[in-house]
C-alpha cells in the first residue's frame, strides 16, 4: 500500500477547476459545514462513559429528525435483532451509551456533511467507506487495547475532506464553462481530501489527535511515532477499501503493510478482523 500517494494520485481536473479549487482552499473560502451541535458534545467529551444520559437525550429529542434516525438505526438488525425499539429511552437502556454516541455522531455527520444532489451515488459510497472504516478502528483498537471510541471517530471522520471538496467544485461548476465529469471530480477529492479535512478539523475544533488521523492518514510516517490513532485510520481505510471492493490482490498486500508490526498486530489477529466482514457489513448497511 502506498501512503504518500499525492504524487501518484490521477488528477485529470481541468485548469479552470483546479485554479478555483486553490484558490479556495489557500483563501480558507470553502463552504465549511457546522458540527451538529450534539454530534461536537460527543466528540468533545470523547465518549467519556459519565457523560449525562438527560443532557445528551434532550439534545437528540429537540432535532425530532436525528430523534428519527437514531431510532431507525437502532432498530436495524445489528443492534435489534429482537422485538423492536419504540423510544429513545428504550434504544438507550438496551444499547449503552457507547453505541447510542456511535449512532448519534455517525447519523449527525452523514446529514451535515455527506450530501449533494450532484454527486449523491458517490457521496453514499464515500459514506459506506467512513462506516467500514468506523467499524475497522474500533475492531484494531479492540485488539491493541486502545481507546476504542476515540479509533471509532478516527475512522468515520477520515475522509470528511472529499465531500467538501465535491461540493466546492459543484459551486464552481455554476461559474465554468468548461464540463466536469464524475471520474475527475472523485480525483480531485481524493487528491486535496486531507489538505482540506484539515481545515475542517480546525474549522470543527476537533482534538489533535482526530485532527491527525484525519490530515495524515496516508502519509503515517509524518504522524508522531506515538500516534496510535493515525495508523489505526490507515489500516482501517484499508480494510474498508477491501470491503467495497472484494480485491484479494489488495487484501494480500494489506496483510504485509509494515503498521501491522508497529501495532503487535500477528498474523491471527488479521484473520480475526477479515472475519468480522459480516459484522462491518451489517453496521454499514445501517447507517446508510
Amino acid at each position: 500500500m502506498q501512503e504518500n500517494y499525492y504524487d501518484n494520485v490521477a488528477d485529470t481536473l481541468p485548469e479552470a477547476y483546479k485554479r478555483g479549487l486553490r484558490q479556495r482552499i489557500d483563501d480558507k473560502q470553502l463552504d465549511l459545514p457546522m458540527l451538529p451541535d450534539v454530534a461536537a458534545q460527543i466528540i468533545g467529551e470523547g465518549f467519556h462513559q459519565d457523560t449525562d444520559v438527560l443532557k445528551l437525550s434532550g439534545m437528540i429529542h429537540r432535532d425530532p429528525a436525528l430523534a428519527g434516525h437514531v431510532l431507525r438505526v437502532a432498530n436495524s438488525p445489528i443492534y435489534c435483532p429482537g422485538a423492536p425499539i419504540v423510544s429513545l429511552q428504550q434504544a438507550l437502556v438496551r444499547l449503552g451509551m457507547t453505541q447510542i454516541r456511535e449512532i448519534v455522531v455517525s447519523v449527525a455527520i452523514k446529514s451535515k456533511v455527506f450530501k449533494s444532489e450532484e454527486f449523491h451515488d458517490d457521496l453514499v459510497i464515500l459514506w459506506k467507506h467512513s462506516a467500514a472504516a468506523a467499524a475497522y478502528a474500533r475492531e484494531i483498537a479492540k485488539i491493541i487495547r486502545t481507546n476504542v471510541e476515540n479509533a471509532f471517530l478516527c475512522g468515520l471522520l477520515h475522509d470528511v475532506g472529499k465531500p467538501i471538496v465535491l461540493m466546492a467544485l459543484s459551486e464552481l461548476k455554476k461559474n465554468i464553462p468548461e464540463p466536469l465529469d464524475r471520474t475527475q471530480a472523485m480525483e480531485a477529492a481524493s487528491k486535496y481530501h486531507q489538505e482540506v479535512g484539515e481545515l475542517i478539523a480546525d474549522h470543527w475544533r476537533l482534538p489533535g489527535d482526530l485532527k491527525k488521523a484525519i490530515s495524515l492518514h496516508h502519509q503515517c510516517e509524518k504522524a508522531p511515532k506515538t500516534q496510535e490513532t493515525t495508523m489505526i485510520t490507515c489500516l482501517a481505510n484499508g480494510f474498508s477499501r477491501y470491503i467495497l471492493t472484494q480485491d484479494k490482490d489488495f487484501l494480500e498486500e494489506l496483510k504485509k503493510h509494515p503498521l501491522l508490526e508497529i501495532l503487535s498486530l500477528y498474523p491471527d489477529d488479521i484473520e480475526n478482523l477479515i472475519e468480522q466482514e459480516e459484522m462491518v457489513v451489517k453496521f454499514m448497511e445501517a447507517m446508510i
